[in-house]
């Protein structure tokens, strides 16, 4: 098995501010020598969030890699690394891979709680009982990193963190840029402290500071916002590129530039069930 150290890129984070300790940076977590398993380019790969994940019932045939939602998904499930799989059929398992660990505060998951009332947000326009949070807050980093131990425990090998394109968002605290850098930075430092490959979640304006510390990226819609070429400096640096479209169209028109633009497109409905799941023409 090949180690590989992860590379790491400068960020800026906000000024410590005594008037409000919350907001007050902590340092990332430091990174260890490369102890995770990332699926290889090309790999095809399944999305289903809404539909409980059973290896029994939701496998596809040909699919090695599969997101799931991290609380709606049994420990049973997942991939239960490290072996009985080994390294180098980590990825071609059956099992679920991959968890979705969402970072916003959300009033049915069981760690609503440990979200603190000066870092919730607006709520999330279209999700009902979902907000955005401050992600220079501590404690909100604390909660990402206990989701992710959350992944560790269950046996995935790899994490999804979700909502994290922040800075052009209206979340409520106006966060920068490099707000938004600093917490990705952080969730992929994380992960990879424990021991789980990192999935970057569409955020393509910072791909070229982030490849080098992300093993693969997941896009929605590329196509429809004709943002795919961005993914280019990921599938230089040898790692997988996922993308989802939900408009037939736009799929249609990937299909064809998938494989120079390097990558793996599946067309589904935004439900994101088991099915349907079309891959792209000569892919899985």
């Amino acid at each position: 098995m090949a180690i590989f150290a992860v590379s790491q890129v400068a960020y800026a984070v906000p000024l410590a501010d005594p008037a409000r300790p919350y907001l007050n940076p902590e340092p990332p977590a430091t990174p260890q020598a490369r102890a995770w398993q990332a699926p290889p380019q090309g790999a095809a790969f399944q999305y289903q969030l809404s539909e409980q994940f059973s290896a029994a019932s939701n496998t596809v045939a040909g699919v090695s890699v599969y997101f799931v939602d991290l609380f709606d998904t049994p420990e049973a499930e997942s991939c239960q690394w490290p072996p009985p799989f080994s390294s180098t059929a980590v990825y071609a398992s059956g099992c679920a891979d991959a968890c979705l660990a969402q970072q916003q505060a959300i009033i049915w998951r069981d760690d609503v709680a440990a979200f603190p009332p000066l870092a919730l947000g607006k709520g999330m326009e279209g999700w009902s009982g979902e907000r955005w949070v401050d992600v220079r807050s501590p404690d909100i980093r604390a909660v990402a990193r206990t989701r992710m131990e959350l992944c560790k425990k269950k046996g995935f090998l790899a994490v999804d963190p979700d909502n994290v394109d922040l800075s052009s968002t209206d979340t409520g605290f106006n966060l920068s840029p490099a707000d938004q850098l600093a917490f990705i930075q952080y969730l992929a430092d994380t992960a990879h402290s424990l021991g789980l490959a990192f999935s970057l979640k569409n955020t393509p304006g910072q791909l070229q500071q982030l490849v080098g510390s992300i093993d693969m990226a997941v896009n929605e819609e590329c196509a429809e916002y004709d943002e795919c070429e961005a993914y280019t400096v990921v599938r230089d640096a040898g790692k997988p590129v996922y993308n989802i479209e939900y408009s037939e169209p736009s799929f249609d028109k990937l299909c064809g530039r998938a494989p120079t633009l390097g990558i793996t497109s599946i067309f589904k409905d935004r439900a994101l069930g088991f099915q349907p799941r079309t891959p792209c023409p000569g892919q899985t």
